[in-house]
């Protein structure tokens, strides 16, 4: 996967993040992920849309092609997951630490 040396300039992200700019996009990718549910059998909404849209957009502010959306949101979630098991392991040190006698 990788990145375009444009996604990575440093403009302070001012170019994605002018109101309305990246509107339709985020519209297009929201109506994609609704064609493949059915709503009158009930869908998971997490697992089929609150999980993969946030990944879906941030991989195209940076750039990354559609092709790489499954290993994108892989990744996304591998990090996610990284992120909360050392937050968990902060919490349970600090505990640790806050028992063990001075």
């Amino acid at each position: 996967m990788s990145v375009p040396a444009s996604a990575l300039a440093d403009d302070g992200g001012a170019r994605h993040l002018q109101r309305g700019r990246r509107m339709p996009d985020i519209e297009a990718l929201v109506e994609d992920l609704l064609d493949g549910v059915d709503a009158n059998r009930g869908f998971d909404f997490m697992h089929q849309l609150a999980r993969p849209l946030p990944a879906r957009v941030m991989a195209r502010l940076m750039g990354i092609d559609d092709a790489e959306d499954r290993r994108f949101i892989a990744w996304s979630d591998d990090l996610a997951a990284f992120i909360g098991a050392s937050s968990l392991l902060f919490l349970l040190f600090e505990g640790v630490l806050t028992r063990r006698p001075q």
